[in-house]
């Protein structure tokens, strides 16, 4: 018997997003491989490379979800004190990625760059999907990030969804919903 097998990166491209990873203004595309992710700055030139990074198991999708600090502000009209929720949207982003079956999960990601211009992502929080009683989702197994960036809706099983909430762009908590 014979094995031909080759040593080059996967190249199909499962998913994708355009966001802005940095602080910098500089656009981003997230390009989710395999068992791969990969980071690129757009520039006038064409693509550069900033970073990579293999993952264990199969990826899903890769979501961009965005960050938005809240400030509150006190009003203080004629007699009676108020407090006013101003919510400051930054156009900056982190990642969420899902793996799927036989294990599914969601790692969430963040990216950051040293002076000379590498990046680097690093994970978060990685949440288990994993339950043992239902069937997985046989349709959609995907998530659906707000454009808020408040939360989020992870379909990987029939009948139930995780929704995710988020504070400034991290995990916040989660919990399970059943649809009937």
């Amino acid at each position: 018997m014979k094995i031909v097998s080759t040593f080059h990166h996967p190249s199909s491209v499962l998913s994708s997003v355009k966001c802005q990873l940095s602080s910098r203004e500089l656009e981003h595309l997230v390009i989710a491989k395999i068992n791969r992710i990969d980071v690129y700055s757009l520039l006038p030139h064409g693509l550069q490379h900033r970073c990579g990074l293999e993952i264990w198991g199969k990826v899903i999708s890769i979501k961009a979800v965005p960050i938005h600090v809240c400030m509150f502000v006190h009003v203080v009209p004629s007699r009676c004190l108020k407090l006013r929720v101003i919510t400051q949207g930054s156009s900056r982003s982190n990642l969420l990625l899902m793996l799927a079956h036989p294990d599914p999960e969601l790692i969430f990601l963040s990216y950051s760059e040293s002076e000379t211009g590498t990046g680097e992502l690093t994970t978060r929080k990685q949440l288990s999907l994993h339950e043992r009683t239902p069937r997985p989702a046989e349709f959609f197994n995907d998530v659906l990030v707000h454009p808020s960036g408040k939360l989020a809706v992870v379909s990987c099983y029939t009948g139930k969804l995780k929704i995710i909430k988020f504070r400034a762009g991290s995990y916040q908590e989660d919990f399970d919903v059943s649809c009937v």
